[in-house]
């Protein structure tokens, strides 16, 4: 800890170090969840700091720039699986009791309406049988970087249809 310092004083005096590294890790949306993520990477700075191994100020920058990396790399792993408005999908199908699998054959239709076959491919095989992107590029014979196109687009696609009320979760 800082001597003599409360938490709220140094969260106070480094709020302008937080919100400098949202800015430099173009982070765009969700900035207060990103800010308390800061203020979480302060605070394990404010807890852990040992004058003897540096500046408090070198210790938050990295600590609040690490939690803020971190937390990136989680959402990006759950954006990469999970489609907007997915999640509300399987919430209704486990309270009315429905198997994944059957959900999608019936609201398949649903769905081919706004994505090509290639996208509608992509969407079985990550949501039915859980495959990564590679092993269905080794499938059908492409690339791991066009399978993330379909991936991206097929996202891009439903999340508009979502928005505008074409589709809906359930």
């Amino acid at each position: 800890m800082i001597e003599n310092r409360t938490f709220a004083e140094v969260a106070k005096q480094y709020e302008p170090l937080i919100r400098g590294q949202i800015k430099k890790l173009n982070i765009y949306r969700n900035r207060e969840e990103f800010y308390q993520v800061g203020l979480i990477g302060l605070w394990k700075a404010y807890e852990q700091f040992d004058q003897e191994k540096g500046s408090f100020s070198t210790i938050a920058l990295f600590k609040v720039r690490g939690c803020l990396l971190d937390f990136l790399r989680k959402e990006g792993r759950y954006s990469d699986h999970h489609i907007y408005g997915m999640d509300i999908v399987f919430d209704y199908m486990e309270d009315e009791g429905c198997l994944i699998a059957e959900w999608l054959d019936h609201n398949l239709d649903d769905y081919r309406k706004f994505l090509t076959d290639r996208e509608v491919q992509w969407l079985y095989d990550t949501v039915i049988h859980d495959k990564k992107p590679a092993q269905i590029a080794h499938e059908q014979k492409v690339s791991t970087n066009t399978v993330a196109t379909w991936r991206k687009k097929a996202k891009a696609k439903l999340q508009e249809a979502m928005k505008k009320g074409e589709l809906r979760g359930h």
